[in-house]
């Protein structure tokens, strides 16, 4: 923490504090995004030179549990305007981009009473997991800490403790298309993305957890799964 924060946070009367987040997609061929709560005002806010964009953003679980284990964030963002759709669909719901939470008092922003990009809380970064939820005005992620082997690649790919990275069969125009799909699941048994059984093949979504696999290709089954759940006995 810098020594300006540090001694700002010891005040009375300390300020508000102003949260913002980036979103970074560059590794996976996407762009930087970054956004300024939409609680702080509702309009951009420029930090270090940097502009952020104003977002409905809620964000939780960063909290650092005493027995040591790394948090594993929820991040909730609109997609009213649909800013993410795009890279949710090129970029396989933009898992494995970095996201940056950056918190700092208002004061400290360029254009507030005392500009100081270096007044800045220690930066917490996380990458995506998976999404956890996409409606037309919301769209929700699993975060975890770059320090839980996120992140860390081996040839073609990506370390992901509880995520499968296989792309599943799509239903289109009345008939599955496996013309991207990775994953070799072609029964005729259907579970929606929450995990649930459907009798309805446009349903049919794999939430790309182990259970799910398990779900299509049974319990004893050696599972064609992408996820490494050792990774996290890893120290």
């Amino acid at each position: 923490m810098s020594d300006i924060i540090a001694s700002t946070s010891q005040q009375p009367s300390p300020g508000v504090i102003v949260t913002l987040f980036e979103i970074d997609a560059t590794e996976l061929g996407g762009s930087l995004m970054r956004f300024v709560s939409g609680t702080f005002n509702g309009t951009a806010v420029v930090f270090d030179s940097n502009t952020y964009l104003p977002l409905p953003i809620e964000a939780s679980g960063f909290q650092w549990s005493g027995g040591g284990s790394l948090p594993t964030p929820q991040l909730k963002a609109s997609n009213i305007d649909s800013q993410f759709v795009t890279m949710l669909i090129g970029l396989d719901d933009l898992r494995g981009a970095i996201v940056r939470r950056l918190r700092t008092f208002a004061q400290f922003l360029d254009n507030g009473s005392n500009p100081d990009p270096t007044a800045v809380f220690p930066i917490e970064e996380y990458r995506i997991e998976r999404k956890t939820l996409q409606t037309s005005t919301e769209v929700n992620w699993q975060l975890a800490s770059v320090l839980d082997q996120e992140g860390v690649k081996l040839p073609r790919r990506q370390v992901l403790r509880e995520t499968c990275t296989h792309r599943y069969r799509r239903w289109v125009n009345n008939v599955f298309d496996y013309s991207k799909a990775t994953c070799p699941y072609a029964g005729t048994s259907y579970f929606n993305e929450q995990g649930a059984t459907t009798s309805n093949p446009a349903d049919d979504k794999c939430g790309q957890r182990l259970s799910d696999c398990r779900k299509r290709f049974g319990n004893t089954a050696t599972l064609p799964t992408r996820a490494m759940p050792g990774v996290a006995k890893v120290r």
